[in-house]
């Protein structure tokens, strides 16, 4: 993100609620996020998801944090609202790719990932010429 190639990074520290062990600091590896955004060369944004366990009740807490470069603030609600997506369980490949788009991977990147991911894919296969 410094070097201005990726304009969103994103962080996910899920715990069992009540039985919290990770923190922001474990899941970005000590790699000081914070000081960009103290610094205003990062903004971050945070969403918080829950979900319970049918078999059991246990709850589980999702702490998103996503940081974004200037001027692409709006990348983190985008990322946020296709989190949410997923957790309804309405993936798909076409998602994915705007999750790479997102996240600043070039077309070709994408292609690949998806073609990796989606082998027997239709629409992958249009996609590649």
């Amino acid at each position: 993100m410094l070097k201005g190639t990726k304009p969103l990074s994103v962080f996910c520290v899920d715990n069992i609620q009540g039985k919290e062990q990770f923190t922001i600091e474990m899941a970005q590896s000590n790699q000081g996020f914070n000081s960009h955004v103290e610094a205003g060369t990062f903004f971050m944004d945070r969403m918080k998801l829950t979900e319970t366990r049918q078999s059991d009740g246990v709850v589980f807490v999702f702490d998103y944090y996503a940081y974004t470069l200037v001027g692409e603030r709006w990348r983190a609600p985008a990322y946020f609202e296709l989190t949410r997506m997923l957790k309804q369980k309405r993936w798909c490949q076409n998602l994915e790719r705007f999750e790479g788009t997102l996240l600043g991977y070039t077309e070709e990147q994408n292609n690949y990932y998806i073609n990796q991911k989606y082998p027997d894919s239709c629409s992958q296969k249009m996609n590649n010429g």
